[in-house]
């Protein structure tokens, strides 16, 4: 009897954790549906309510802060959003496209922001963001698994899927931030007061191979935005190096490159090496970031690379 009761009472306590999860679930379910701003909790919402958009645009925070949708649609006639969001890489992108996809996106053209520090980032806790909405798409769902041996049984758990999200959740609907409630993606950042800060040095060791899923995760990005009709476009986005570019700079332009070629997608570079006027400092906000006035100029030239990628469809 004595050996029966701990087993009993583990029994219970995972009985009241059960119930407590599926209690406590649904109600997150719904707060979270309803937030519309936010990196935690809100700009995917955001970007799945505008999945109908002609022109999505995924990246992080360089195309959060430097792709201005209003600019795009006024050069191209074409409706815009600014599907990025701040701190996230491919493999985020590759699993809001999922979600986009399996929603019946009627986009156009997908614009991919790149970010070359990602192909060595084995990070993919960052993923978190979207396991809200395990179970709507096999391939987000894969991204998610390949966090952890456990992830499986983890994602289970609503209470799990929503780690981490019920403060953010609740400010924004108690005290919305204005900064972040731009129905476009689109958040302009105000010209730099003081000076710019230290550029990285130019050079650097090689850091080796790639991590092989962020390459699966840029393929899988194009293979399937091309399977549902899309045009792809993956485009550079400067960042303030007067001195020259870092060794994974370098290998990272080359890799994608090729690899966007290869798989069917256009690859533009905006950036320094075809732009003399990002050399500008009046333009930056930090050493990473163009201030409002520079994301208007880096939005204009997105804009031309795009009409160039309609026009060679067309043909």
């Amino acid at each position: 009897m004595r050996a029966v009761r701990p087993l009993a009472l583990l029994l219970l306590f995972a009985a009241a954790l059960v119930v407590t999860d599926r209690a406590l679930t649904p109600p997150l379910a719904r707060l979270f549906a309803e937030t519309r701003v936010g990196i935690v909790a809100g700009q995917a919402n955001l970007a799945l309510a505008h999945r109908d958009a002609d022109l999505l645009v995924f990246g992080s925070s360089r195309a959060v802060y430097q792709v201005d949708p209003d600019v795009l649609a006024a050069r191209l006639g074409l409706s815009a959003q600014n599907a990025g969001n701040r701190g996230q890489g491919v493999r985020y992108a590759r699993g809001l496209e999922a979600l986009l996809l399996e929603r019946g996106s009627r986009a156009k053209v997908f614009v991919l922001v790149l970010d070359f520090e990602d192909l060595w980032s084995e990070d993919s806790e960052r993923l978190q963001a979207l396991a809200p909405f395990w179970g709507e798409s096999p391939v987000l769902d894969a991204l998610l698994v390949q966090r952890g041996p456990f992830e499986r049984l983890k994602l289970a758990s609503g209470l799990y899927r929503y780690n981490s999200m019920l403060l953010p959740m609740l400010a924004h609907r108690l005290r919305p931030d204005p900064g972040a409630d731009a129905a476009n993606g689109f958040l302009p950042l105000p010209p730099r007061v003081g000076p710019l800060g230290r550029a990285g040095a130019p050079g650097g060791a090689d850091p080796g191979p790639p991590v092989p899923d962020v390459l699966d995760a840029y393929r899988g990005f194009i293979r399937d935005a091309r399977a549902a009709g899309k045009a792809v476009l993956f485009v550079t986005a400067p960042r303030w190096r007067p001195d020259g570019l870092s060794t994974k700079q370098v290998l990272g332009r080359r890799l994608l490159a090729s690899l966007a070629r290869a798989e069917g997608a256009a690859y533009v570079a905006i950036d320094q090496t075809t732009c003399g006027d990002f050399e500008d400092p009046s333009l930056w906000w930090d050493v990473t970031h163009l201030d409002a006035e520079g994301a208007r100029l880096y939005s204009s030239l997105l804009a031309d690379a795009v009409a160039a990628l309609l026009a060679d469809d067309e043909r």
